[in-house]
């Protein structure tokens, strides 16, 4: 305070944004981004107070804005903003309510207004170099900026540039922000804060065999399908079975094409599973209706029609975005009106929004909305003799271990019996947070306890997979382990999901935490980050997402102490509590201040 006062006499008024981390003379305190205890906590210095920023606008991926309106924030940018709107009424209406001098979000006139499309005639075509509006030629010696030509969707207001647009055209968040302020914000409802949902609850088939039919012997689908305990039948045209046709390698025999439509005529499901061109002549021969694919690749889908292959599934559950970088589905089917409708790609591309920059993620999920794409829908349905054919061009399984509970609750859904043995490595994390899966490597003996603290014995080193017991607890001295028992060590990896990229933390505010419980009889943890670019001895097949990883080493002759709550981000290395004999860790991920909980087993990896 003083030395702005110093530097500059000609400003009455003098305050920060973000200041309250720590003790200033400032005579005002404004926080940035907040909840209702730091509010408080503001409120209580006697001292004028406010927001300067908070909010998800730059940020907030529709998953995150799902919490506020649910489905909708799934379905489009609108429906995004909807949700956004919700928000910020609800955030300024209790800053208003507080008291606070100064309410605030983040900025409207980038994100509570729409980029426009000035000089461009035709939204549904990619924008080109020549498009937008062009100024007169540079003048030298002129002071200010002369621009030379400014773009479709690089501005939000059009003060004249185009006569056929407005000065802007606001979103949602625009009108919830505005309603906030307004003189009777108390008694308004929210409206924008209407939790959707898109539920599908209809009746599951009896329990039945489950056929896998391929032209290609060694078929990854099918593994990938054994993998979650798919015992494959042979085809028996006289019973009703849930037989998955190959999409990529399908069989062209002419006579299986009648031992189909006798098992169909039967009663069974024939479910045509990522499907592509070469699957189409013998669709069309089953379903005497002619199937056209046309390429287009999505990760996020929306429901359009009810069966029990979608029991469980919303909007949520079918948003992969934020899983993989990859499309989920590569084609769009159209049958005119001979099949249903139960999927269709979701005509906004988050992936041009989600972790991008602020200068270019408003224009572009824009513009992934107007231009043009193929239409189509990613699952039909039709029915077929007394039994039903399914039209599937999406492949969860490009999701790894992310995609296969989806796929295993799918195949429920349609009657499928699990009496396989799957032979994969299982996640690492149970649902409760505990690590019941690992990679074991030790034991490594020193001369003295000094030397096993000082030394690393993983380099050229196996690692093997091993489990907890029942009781999720490591139980060393029971696994059979080669090498001494004392004065050793014992290394555990396993990888955890991040639930956004570590490269960039800036894309967004929250930075994800690690609470790491862990204790040991006997015996003293050190818990140490390494970077997932180097994990030596690696199983096959052993998964390497883009994620934290923890090496653990159990090892005697340190004091106890707590390690949780560090950033993901950095080294590790304090000793933790201990006990005798066995160890138990558990794990869970922290976004900010909320304690998030692995959802499922898939979510994390071994």
């Amino acid at each position: 305070m003083r030395i702005t006062r110093e530097c500059d006499h000609t400003r009455n008024w003098i305050s920060g944004d973000g200041e309250t981390q720590t003790d200033t003379d400032l005579p005002t305190v404004i926080g940035h981004y907040c909840n209702m205890p730091l509010m408080l906590e503001w409120k209580s210095k006697s001292k004028p107070w406010g927001v300067g920023e908070m909010g998800m606008c730059y940020a907030g991926t529709p998953a995150h804005v799902s919490v506020v309106n649910g489905d909708r924030a799934f379905e489009s940018q609108e429906g995004r903003m909807e949700g956004l709107a919700g928000e910020a009424f609800e955030t300024i209406s209790m800053q208003r309510g507080l008291d606070a001098c100064y309410a605030s979000i983040s900025n409207l006139a980038w994100y509570g207004v729409q980029p426009l499309e000035i000089g461009l005639d035709d939204i549904t075509r990619p924008v080109e170099a020549e498009d937008g509006i062009w100024f007169g030629p540079y003048r030298e010696g002129v002071p200010g900026v002369q621009p030379e030509r400014l773009g479709p969707y690089t501005t939000t207001f059009n003060p004249g540039y185009d006569p056929r647009l407005p000065l802007y055209r606001p979103w949602a968040l625009f009108e919830g922000v505005k309603a906030a302020f307004s003189d009777t914000y108390a008694a308004l409802p929210n409206k924008w804060a209407v939790r959707k949902h898109t539920g599908i609850s209809e009746p599951v088939p009896a329990a039945r065999d489950v056929v896998w039919i391929s032209a290609d012997p060694e078929s990854k689908a099918e593994r990938q399908f054994e993998e979650l305990s798919v015992a494959f039948r042979p085809l028996d045209t006289r019973r009703n079975q849930l037989i998955l046709l190959d999409g990529i390698r399908p069989a062209e025999d002419p006579a299986l094409v009648e031992r189909l439509r006798a098992a169909l005529g039967a009663g069974s499901t024939l479910l045509v599973w990522n499907i592509s061109p070469a699957a189409l002549p013998l669709v069309e021969k089953l379903g005497s209706h002619a199937v056209t694919l046309t390429p287009r690749n999505a990760a996020s889908y929306i429901i359009r029609g009810r069966h029990s292959l979608l029991n469980g599934q919303d909007l949520s559950t079918l948003y992969f975005n934020e899983r993989t970088k990859e499309p989920v589905s590569s084609f769009v089917m159209t049958s005119g009106d001979a099949y249903a409708t139960l999927l269709d790609p979701c005509n906004t591309d988050w992936s041009k929004w989600n972790y991008q920059e602020e200068n270019i993620k408003t224009g572009q999920v824009l513009r992934s909305e107007r231009e043009s794409k193929p239409l189509g829908s990613v699952l039909l349905r039709s029915e077929a003799g007394r039994g039903e054919l399914l039209l599937s061009a999406i492949d969860p399984f490009v999701l790894g271990n992310k995609g296969s509970a989806l796929i295993h609750e799918m195949l429920h859904n349609l009657g499928a019996r699990f009496n396989g043995r799957p032979c994969h490595i299982p996640a690492a994390l149970d649902r409760n947070g505990t690590v019941v899966h690992a990679l074991l490597s030790g034991t490594y003996a020193g001369g003295s306890m000094d030397e096993v603290m000082a030394r690393d014995y993983l380099a050229g080193r196996y690692w093997g997979a091993m489990d907890s017991n029942e009781e999720g607890f490591w139980n060393f001295e029971t696994m059979n382990l080669k090498g001494e028992q004392k004065d050793c060590a014992v290394y555990l990896s396993f990888w955890l999901f991040s639930p956004r990229s570590l490269v960039n933390l800036l894309l967004e505010p929250n930075m994800p935490r690690l609470d790491l419980e862990f204790a040991a009889d006997d015996k003293t943890g050190r818990i140490r980050q390494r970077q997932p670019s180097r994990q030596r001895g690696q199983t096959a097949g052993q998964p390497r997402p883009a994620a934290a990883h923890r090496r653990h080493s159990a090892r005697k002759g340190l004091e106890p102490c707590s390690a949780q709550g560090r950033p993901v981000m950095g080294r590790l290395e304090r000793p933790l509590p201990l006990h005798r004999h066995r160890s138990r860790l558990h794990a869970a991920a922290r976004i900010g201040h909320h304690a998030v909980k692995p959802r499922k087993p898939c979510e994390s990896n071994s």
